[in-house]
């Protein structure tokens, strides 16, 4: 049985709390101590929730470390708390993976992330990385430009390997945009149709110290690949 109750988090600022409630219009889905908060009231959402509230099992996220990436656990500008702070309330778990210490990916990771790299991946990290995504794995990989890093072009193995098996080519460049109030902030002029951005088209997203990208032919009939966000035609 399902049942819904309309709530001020205003006039329950404890209840707010409970379920951590930010925001007017946010709907939570509870199940027992479990809840779930959802932003967007769509039947996507709405069923994932359920979904996943009923399905409990482990859903873990692992950032890459040892690279100077972006901090999970650090408060300042640069640094990645919130991130967390979000995923944790989606249910998901975090935690930090140093495949120099620990060559292994875990068999329960859902994804991994490597948040800003700006020293480079060794071969063997590599390795362990490539067998993960062929096992079905997933990556985010945000690379910073060679400006920021001072990793030149063919001195980034991730560059390389992602160019070379993935058809994805993060171009030697910075972005500057003159449409931002900050240039070296690019701002989204189009998302791409995916689920990753359909809840984006409303919202404005800035990408401080972006690199540009190009689309190869991938070799593999199998590999669909869709871009995702583009500047406006007054960004180089």
């Amino acid at each position: 049985m399902l049942t819904t109750s309309f709530v001020d988090p205003r006039a329950d600022p404890i209840l707010a709390d409970r379920y951590g409630v930010t925001r007017d219009g946010t709907i939570v889905v509870a199940l027992g101590e479990n809840s779930e908060a959802v932003t967007f009231a769509t039947e996507e959402e709405l069923s994932g929730a359920i979904v996943r509230l009923t399905n409990p099992g482990e859903r873990n996220v692992y950032f890459l470390v040892g690279h100077g990436e972006r901090d999970i656990n650090s408060t300042d500008s640069a640094g990645y708390s919130q991130v967390r702070q979000a995923l944790e309330s989606k249910n998901y778990g975090v935690a930090e993976l140093n495949l120099l210490v620990t060559p292994q990916i875990p068999d329960d990771a859902l994804a991994l992330v490597i948040a800003g790299p700006t020293k480079a991946l060794t071969e063997a990290e590599l390795a362990t990385l490539a067998a993960y995504l062929k096992a079905g794995g997933a990556l985010v990989a945000m690379i910073e430009p060679s400006a920021v890093t001072g990793l030149a072009a063919g001195q980034d193995p991730l560059v390389d390997y992602l160019a070379g098996t993935w058809s994805i080519l993060a171009d030697d460049d910075l972005v500057v945009d003159l449409n931002s109030t900050m240039p070296l902030s690019g701002i989204a002029n189009d998302y791409g149709d995916h689920p990753i951005t359909n809840r984006m088209y409303n919202s404005a997203t800035y990408f401080p110290t972006a690199r540009s990208l190009t689309i190869g032919s991938p070799e593999s009939q199998l590999l669909d690949l869709t871009w995702l966000v583009q500047t406006g035609t007054n960004s180089w």
